[in-house]
């Protein structure tokens, strides 16, 4: 796919049903485009399951290959897994505690307020649940 040709489009509208006929037909006409062109349809998690279905059951709906029903986090799934980033893990509580710790420490002159506070061993815990 050429990301330069790819567009977002934002649709509103009051009655629900309205709004879902016409992201229906846009997502139809999208799946003609095949390879070039692919359509997403991001909706809340909540929502997702109900508007595949409805989607799925729409004349000329012809599947999911090119038009797709996602979730906010699936599509961030998705864009992690194409970028390599699926792999990456996060800190544990303790490992992002150590950080902080090392940080305040190392750079006093720069978190000066935080100095009496530093060599307190559960501030910087504390501070890694505020973060």
């Amino acid at each position: 796919m050429d990301l330069r040709k790819a567009k977002i489009k934002v649709f509103y509208a009051e009655q629900t049903s309205v709004l879902q006929a016409r992201l229906f037909a846009d997502m139809i006409s999208h799946s003609g485009d095949w390879p070039d062109d692919r359509a997403f349809l991001l909706v809340p998690e909540r929502q997702k399951a109900d508007l595949e279905r409805a989607y799925l059951e729409q004349p000329g709906a012809n599947g999911l290959m090119m038009a797709e029903v996602l979730s906010f986090s699936r599509l961030a799934q998705r864009i992690f897994a194409e970028a390599g980033g699926a792999e990456a893990r996060t800190l544990s509580r303790a490992g992002k505690s150590m950080l902080i710790q090392r940080l305040l420490l190392k750079h006093k002159d720069k978190f000066r307020r935080f100095q009496n506070l530093a060599e307190r061993p559960a501030f910087a815990a504390e501070m890694a649940e505020v973060m």
